[in-house]
């Protein structure tokens, strides 16, 4: 779906009104937003979060799976947060390297990281792997994680967060600030906080990274000197 706004589809609503456009009048149970769910994947659309909301007042965002460049990511990104599983982590980490190389920002879009050295330490190992295997987003399990970093899992930078406690469970990581790990720390807020703080965040991460798309001047735009 082509559009000149990157969030033209992209808006919150309140729990009751999906409710009432895809289950009918009544109150907020699972079965419901069970047929909520089932309803917006057939017209194609998505919905942040995926869970049971707490109420019918409960703000919800809506959108487009097929608006680019973000609504495949943000689809990805909510099932992982939701339901977990090894598709959701590679689907996640392939629409967000989508969306990384789409980003203005050189050193974002070009960043090559050095030779990993040979003594270099588990961590080392794993943010080198994070650069170059996954272009600055892995998807891997809590226990490759959890191996690598010694037990000292980060707080910050990995979807869901914190971290599953099973090992063979899920999570994307990444390290840089880019566009699109706004957008996924956006979803992140948007599944942890139930309240309007929630979705707000998600809004105002997909506008900064929106902005982070915007052309700049040409004289700032990296150069193959090679």
């Amino acid at each position: 779906m082509e559009t000149s706004d990157p969030l033209a589809t992209f808006a919150v609503q309140r729990a009751d009104a999906l409710l009432t456009q895809y289950a009918g009048p009544g109150p907020c149970t699972t079965e419901r937003w069970h047929r909520v769910l089932t309803g917006l994947q057939s017209d194609e659309r998505g919905v942040v979060p995926r869970d049971v909301p707490a109420d019918a007042q409960t703000p919800v965002l809506t959108f487009r799976t097929d608006s680019e460049p973000f609504g495949p990511l943000v689809d990805a990104a909510a099932r992982l947060a939701h339901h977990g599983g090894c598709d959701a982590a590679h689907q996640t980490a392939e629409a967000a390297r989508t969306v990384k190389v789409l980003t203005t920002v050189p050193r974002m879009r070009y960043h090559r990281p050095p030779p990993l050295a040979a003594d270099a330490g588990g961590d080392e190992r794993l943010w080198h792997r994070v650069d170059t295997e996954g272009n600055g987003f892995l998807p891997l399990t809590v226990g490759e994680l959890t191996a690598a970093l010694g037990g000292l899992l980060p707080d910050r930078g990995l979807l869901p967060r914190p971290a599953p406690s099973d090992p063979k469970a899920w999570v994307v990581v990444w390290r840089h600030l880019t566009a699109p790990a706004l957008v996924l720390t956006g979803v992140w807020a948007a599944t942890t906080f139930s309240d309007e703080s929630g979705t707000d965040w998600l809004m105002r991460s997909l506008q900064d990274a929106a902005k982070a798309m915007e052309p700049g001047p040409g004289a700032c735009e990296w150069k193959d000197r090679n």
